[in-house]
């Protein structure tokens, strides 16, 4: 196979999957793993992946993580009908997750009369709309800030999760497949890269 191909192939997987591996991807391509890491440094120079250990990730500019503000007016109706949904699960005395996104602010807003509720967040948003409520307790977490998502991330964000227990969580999803099932973008919550 010519370099040119593998390097399609390459570009390809990476597209629909987010993340490769040399040695996933040597076995497709029929190559050796060493052919793959002279394909992907190649492709790295280029500006098409970006070099992970054992395998590679879109760059940011590919993988784009969309803001708060362009997802806020898409699919509205929907989002309320998963919140709806969603607030039917938690029980008076829950200790929940919720993390930042659209879809999660709506079911904030649903959560105000729920009493004895302890809410977990990185959300700034999440927060601000559980201010209100008295009956709710609010745990935000450190971290730093995440401006286009209204969100707290990092080391400091995943320690102070690490230390708590919820009995459920309620985090959003930047994408969908029938192949790879829910895929979130982990800078959001806790951690770097697109994952499924």
């Amino acid at each position: 196979m010519l370099a040119v191909e593998r390097k399609r192939l390459i570009a390809e997987n990476l597209r629909q999957r987010g993340v490769i591996s040399v040695a996933e991807m040597a076995e497709v391509l029929g190559t050796t793993e060493i052919t793959v890491r002279r394909d992907m440094r190649a492709m790295a120079r280029d500006g098409l992946l970006v070099r992970a250990h054992g395998g590679a990730v879109l760059p940011a500019a590919i993988g784009h993580e969309p803001s708060y503000s362009e997802k806020a007016h898409q699919a509205g109706a929907e989002k309320a009908s998963i919140a709806r949904l969603a607030v039917k699960l938690i029980l008076p005395g829950d200790s929940i997750l919720l993390g930042p996104g659209t879809t999660t602010l709506a079911l904030a807003r649903l959560l105000t009369e729920i009493p004895e509720l302890t809410v977990v967040t990185n959300s700034l948003l999440v927060a601000q709309a559980l201010m209100a409520a008295p009956r709710v307790e609010v745990i935000l977490t450190g971290g730093t800030l995440r401006r286009s998502i209204h969100a707290l991330v990092g080391p400091a964000a995943e320690d102070s999760v690490r230390s708590l227990r919820a009995s459920k969580a309620f985090i959003s999803g930047n994408g969908f497949t029938a192949e790879r099932g829910r895929t979130r973008c982990a800078r959001r919550w806790p951690r770097g890269a697109c994952t499924p």
